[in-house]
């Protein structure tokens, strides 16, 4: 049978009554893992799923929320190299009585940006640029940060940008998660500003900055953990 790469689906891993997971417990274990390599190399045979009691959990944790039928986690703060950034603690924050407004932070595999709430974005957005503007030209692109280049060539050495989770975990972003090459002589950033409305409050983490970690989902435990790992070493 012959499989076209370029397309892709969507499998709901979310936590709902009608969901996969949710009936894992019938089976076992209500745990899932999944490891994702290289996402700009459609030959990377490698990315993995695995639910159930054979999931990989390794790697530091994090306390996981289920709320909503969605997966949150405690983001403390990020970091751009080895200097925090100033971002208010309370804009990562799930609020339960919030009703009109998403807030809290969460993982997600259907989404290949990561979105963060303005404040944070504007704060990552202005010490990326102050870095980029030393020594390249702007790209025109509304609504983000490009720049003509290329990110293999012109981005060695860029610090890596960094998220610090309750109870010690951490995602990096390296340059080949942290931007992307939009087109042959430009690359854009791979983090882009939430602006449901002026209140949003919602950071969701995408797929492109869990590029080479093997990300865990424990639901009985609560916890989620992150490995920095090549899939190949788990296959």
């Amino acid at each position: 049978m012959f499989v076209d790469k370029r397309h892709a689906g969507v499998f709901g891993l979310a936590y709902r009554i009608t969901s996969i997971v949710h009936k894992l417990g019938d089976q076992g274990s209500k745990k899932f893992s999944y490891c994702i390599g290289n996402l700009t190399d459609p030959d990377y045979g490698y990315n993995t799923l695995t639910l159930g009691d054979g999931a990989e959990v390794e790697g530091d944790s994090t306390p996981l929320d289920v709320y909503g039928g969605h997966y949150h986690v405690s983001l403390d703060g990020i970091s751009l190299g080895e200097k925090r950034l100033e971002i208010d603690p309370n804009t990562f924050e799930l609020n339960r009585t919030a009703i009109m407004v998403k807030t809290g932070v969460t993982i997600d595999t259907g989404t290949p940006y990561t979105w963060l709430a303005p404040a944070a974005f504007h704060e990552l957005y202005n010490k990326v640029k102050e870095k980029l503007d030393e020594f390249l030209n702007q790209w025109s692109e509304p609504g983000r940060l490009c720049y003509e280049g290329n990110v293999i060539n012109d981005l060695t050495g860029f610090p890596v940008v960094t998220f610090y989770f309750a109870g010690g975990a951490e995602l990096a972003m390296d340059t080949e998660s942290m931007f992307i090459q939009s087109e042959p002589k430009a690359f854009c950033m791979t983090v882009l500003e939430n602006k449901e409305n002026n209140q949003s409050k919602f950071t969701i983490i995408g797929l492109l900055a869990q590029q080479y970690y093997n990300v865990a989902y424990d639901i009985n435990s609560r916890k989620l953990s992150l490995q920095r790992i090549d899939c190949e070493l788990i296959v």
